[in-house]
């Protein structure tokens, strides 16, 4: 492409601030694209298009080419700096014959400063090792003192004086074993036999004559509901709880079925819960004590219910203590009515069964209570009155072990009080 200038200039401005060009096109590209065009102004309009747009692509590739020649040079620039870098400190990182390698050598190699040093002081035979040799070996003070065959060492005057002391305490301690010292260990353990057989035959006579007093008199003649409903009102009391004998008096069935009613007082955490009470001084059938612990319970409007058995009057399948349902059936021994014990399995489930009221009647309260932990906590009261009870029945057999069963049995009966009180405890915790 060849371009003509027009009254000897290149550039010369028109009337309106343009440029008047005048140009010969060889270009075939061009030739091509504006032959179509006829001659004149519509040729001219479409070459002035086409120039518009070919200034419009070269202002876009402009910047372009300056960042690659930019790019091209940094690019020669980092060869030239990674030549000359690795030439400059290849004299001082070479492995063979750099300075820093070199410099490491001499102070950390096998023959360098360090090591030499290290092995002056530390060796086997160094500075160190004479000096702990002189210190604490066995020529010095401290190792002769140490010295096992050095009569006049610490280990031979440990030696003497734990020996002393031995035979000593071990005097003490004989002495303790022999029956001729007064106030020696076995001589009062003598005297504390003596005293606690005595005791127990003294007991033991007192008993048999309680029992031969009772067989002749009392418990023959009692009515067995009456005797067992004192100690009734008396668990009532204690608790806040309301008792009431009911015995021949009609229910809300009309009936006479439950021969004492409990009515949860007012502080329990389930006031007016009933549990009724049927008592039996004659043998019953295990299908028979549940059908007429449920009518008791209707006739009561009660939601649980305790079935008290004379002993030897109990189902075999119920055992001393049983639980069905939310029933319990249990016995007394009316042989031996003023005895604590006889009322074990009695005690237990009253206690029991009020616990469980009081947890079916908060159930579904609202607030802080921990009814899986309760539960847990009266689960775990049934063994124990199975296990009392085997204590109870060992203690009426083995008299000469009596002392010791009943402070077994004693230490049970305190563990089952400290159950049902937590058990309480949570209960009051979930009012609060």
């Amino acid at each position: 492409m060849s371009v003509k200038q027009n009254n000897g200039h290149s550039r010369q401005p028109s009337h309106n601030g343009g440029m008047h060009l005048e140009l010969d096109v060889c270009d075939p590209v061009v030739v091509g694209f504006l032959l179509p065009y006829e001659q004149g102004p519509a040729r001219d309009a479409k070459a002035l298009e086409a120039l518009r747009v070919g200034v419009g692509v070269l202002q876009i590739a402009s910047p372009m080419m300056d960042m690659q020649i930019v790019k091209d040079e940094f690019a020669e620039l980092e060869g030239r700096l990674q030549k000359d870098l690795a030439e400059a400190l290849g004299g001082y990182l070479d492995e063979e014959g750099g300075v820093l390698p070199g410099s490491l050598n001499r102070v950390f190699g096998e023959n360098g400063v360090l090591p030499h040093v290290l092995q002056k002081y530390f060796d086997q035979d160094g500075r160190l090792a004479r000096l702990i040799e002189s210190q604490i070996g066995a020529g010095s003070k401290f190792g002769q003192t140490l010295d096992p065959n050095n009569k006049k060492g610490l280990i031979a005057l440990i030696e003497d004086r734990v020996i002393k002391l031995l035979e000593e305490k071990l005097g003490l301690v004989l002495k303790q074993f022999s029956l001729d010292e007064d106030g020696s260990a076995f001589a009062r353990l003598k005297t504390l036999i003596t005293d606690g057989l005595a005791a127990l035959n003294k007991s033991l006579g007192i008993n048999a004559a309680q029992a031969a007093e009772a067989e002749r008199g009392h418990v023959k003649g009692i009515a067995f509901e009456k005797d067992l409903y004192q100690p009734v009102a008396e668990w009532g009391r204690q608790t806040g709880d309301e008792t009431q004998f009911v015995r021949g008096t009609p229910g809300a069935l009309k009936q006479k079925w439950g021969d004492y009613l409990i009515i949860l007082g007012e502080n329990s955490g389930a006031p007016g819960a009933r549990i009724a009470v049927e008592v039996k001084d004659s043998s019953f059938k295990a299908k028979m004590a549940i059908e007429e612990m449920d009518k008791a319970k209707k006739n009561r409007e009660a939601a649980s219910g305790i079935f008290v058995f004379a002993k030897g009057c109990e189902p075999v399948e119920f055992g001393d203590f049983q639980l069905k349902g939310n029933d319990y059936y249990c016995t007394v021994d009316k042989e031996l009515m003023g005895q604590e014990q006889s009322l074990t399995f009695f005690w237990a489930a009253y206690q029991i069964a009020r616990a469980q009221a009081i947890v079916a009647a908060r159930k579904d309260a609202n607030g802080k209570f921990d009814l899986e932990c309760v539960q847990q906590q009266i689960d775990g009261l049934r063994p124990m009155v199975n296990r009392l009870g085997e204590i109870v029945t060992k203690a009426d057999t083995i008299q000469r072990s009596g002392k010791v069963i009943e402070s077994a049995a004693s230490a049970m009966k305190d563990d089952l009080h400290k159950r049902i009180k937590d058990i309480f405890d949570l209960l009051r915790l979930s009012v609060a």
